[in-house]
């Protein structure tokens, strides 16, 4: 149990990991403090769980009802956080640190998988914040809602693909 919990502190620490951080990384593992397979063990577990993060999420959006008109901005709000958490997992794969600025994050996703994907997740993201910032949500929620849940799973299609390129076992 123990060691468990020591492996649950690592990733989160590594989760979070900047570009200085991951050169220093580099370093002790040239110096032999840390060998290269270990560092990518840890790494490809963290992707994955932060993908299965964003996965569960778009699990609990498919599951509410376009209908409901109460359910519409939450699928929009957690739509965008699905994508949000599959793009940060698969920018992090590519770069080895972390990109966690919602602002940051659609141009480092585009220059990996293309403009598309980066483009949507910004779009999304300004969508998400007009309608949890706003009494005034637009009339077409359901539409937008719809489209959510499409580019949503657009998106995840293209993240896994790319992480399953790269080696990854999801």
């Amino acid at each position: 149990m123990l060691i468990l919990e020591q492996r649950k502190e690592i990733l989160a620490r590594l989760q979070r990991l900047s570009g200085l951080q991951s050169e220093l990384l580099h370093s002790l593992q040239s110096l032999g403090g840390i060998s290269a397979n270990e560092v990518s063990v840890l790494i490809d577990e963290l992707v994955r769980d932060r993908f299965y993060y964003g996965e569960r999420y778009l699990g609990f959006v498919q599951r509410l009802s376009l209908e409901d008109p109460l359910s519409r901005p939450h699928i929009i709000s957690r739509g965008y956080y699905a994508m949000y958490h599959m793009a940060r997992a698969t920018v992090f794969h590519h770069q080895r640190a972390d990109v966690d600025g919602h602002d940051r994050l659609p141009a480092a996703l585009s220059r990996i998988v293309g403009d598309e994907m980066g483009v949507r997740l910004g779009r999304w993201r300004d969508v998400r914040n007009a309608i949890e910032y706003s009494p005034y949500t637009p009339n077409n929620m359901r539409e937008l809602s719809a489209q959510c849940l499409q580019e949503a799973e657009d998106l995840r299609k293209v993240c896994w693909q790319y992480l399953v390129g790269r080696g990854i076992k999801i």
